[in-house]
C-alpha cells in the first residue's frame, strides 16, 4: 500500500463502521418484545444480524418466519422505538472521535453513505457533533441506487470536487467493498463490524457475552469466506486495507494522508 496516492478525502459507512448501533437497536427490541416473560433475545444473534435489516432483526430476535402475518406490526413497532432510542445508548466505536478530529486537523473533508434512511440519520447528526461536520451525507433514500450500486459513492465524490482514485470508502459489509471496487475507489473492511460477524446459532443463553462468542460461536462459511477473499484481496491490492478494530483506521490515515 506503500505506492498508493495520497488519500484527499474519505467516505464511511454508518453503523458497524463509525457508530456502535447495536445497543440502540436491541433496546427497542426489548421494548417490543412481545413475549417479555418467556423470550429472552440472544443478544449476539441481534448483533450478528444487524446488517441484514429490520426485518431479519425482527425474524432473529424473535423466532418468527418472515411470511408471518404479525411481522409488518412488529416491524412498524419496533422503527418507532428505534428512532426514540437512536444515540441514546449506541455510540461512535472506540477510536472514531480521534480518526474524525485528525482528518479535521489535517483539513482532510470526509463524509457517510449509507443505506441508512435520511430520517434516522438526521437525527444521528444533530446528536454528534463529528458526524454533523461531514462535508456531505448520502442516505439510501435521496435518489440513488443503494450499495453496492457506486452512485452514492460517486455523488459524494463529485460534492467533494476529489477524485475518486484519491478517496477511500470505509465500511463493514461486502456490499460497501463492492460499492468501492465498483466507484474505483479505494477501500477499507472493517471487520469489527456487524457485516463480517460470525452468524451465530443455537446458542445457550450466557450473561458473558465475550465468554459466549468466544466458546459457543459457530462460524457461517459464507461469512468466513467472505472475510478470507476480502483479507486477500487487500494483501494483494494498492489501495485496499482491513481493519481489525477501529483504532487501526487512525494508524492507517497518518500513513496515507
Amino acid at each position: 500500500m506503500e505506492s498508493m496516492n495520497k488519500i484527499e478525502a474519505v467516505l464511511f459507512d454508518l453503523d458497524g463502521t463509525l457508530l456502535d448501533s447495536y445497543p440502540d437497536f436491541l433496546a427497542a427490541l426489548e421494548i417490543i418484545n412481545p413475549n417479555k416473560s418467556k423470550k429472552i433475545i440472544d443478544k449476539s444473534l441481534v448483533r450478528a444480524n444487524i446488517s441484514g435489516g429490520s426485518s431479519r432483526l425482527l425474524e432473529v430476535a424473535f423466532d418468527i418466519n418472515k411470511n408471518d402475518k404479525s411481522l409488518n406490526d412488529l416491524k412498524r413497532k419496533f422503527l418507532h422505538e428505534y428512532e426514540k432510542n437512536i444515540f441514546m445508548h449506541g455510540a461512535l466505536f472506540d477510536g472514531i472521535s480521534e480518526t474524525l478530529n485528525f482528518l479535521l486537523d489535517k483539513n482532510i473533508p470526509y463524509g457517510i453513505v449509507t443505506n441508512k434512511p435520511r430520517k434516522y440519520t438526521e437525527i444521528i447528526l444533530k446528536k454528534s457533533s463529528l458526524l454533523r461536520q461531514s462535508k456531505v451525507v448520502i442516505c439510501c433514500d435521496d435518489g440513488f441506487k443503494s450499495k453496492p450500486d457506486p452512485a452514492g459513492i460517486n455523488h459524494a465524490c463529485n460534492i467533494l470536487g476529489v477524485s475518486n482514485s484519491k478517496c477511500i470508502y470505509i465500511g463493514d459489509h461486502s456490499n460497501d467493498i463492492n460499492a468501492a471496487v465498483a466507484a474505483n475507489t479505494l477501500w477499507g473492511a472493517c471487520f469489527y463490524g456487524y457485516g463480517f460477524m460470525p452468524v451465530l446459532r443455537d446458542m445457550p443463553i450466557f450473561h458473558d457475552e465475550k465468554y459466549a462468542i468466544e466458546n459457543h460461536a459457530i462460524e457461517d462459511p459464507f461469512s468466513r469466506n467472505e472475510r478470507g477473499s476480502i483479507s486477500w484481496a487487500a494483501s494483494n491490492k494498492d489501495g485496499a486495507e482491513v481493519f481489525d478494530n477501529p483504532k487501526e483506521i487512525l494508524g492507517f490515515l497518518k500513513k496515507h494522508v
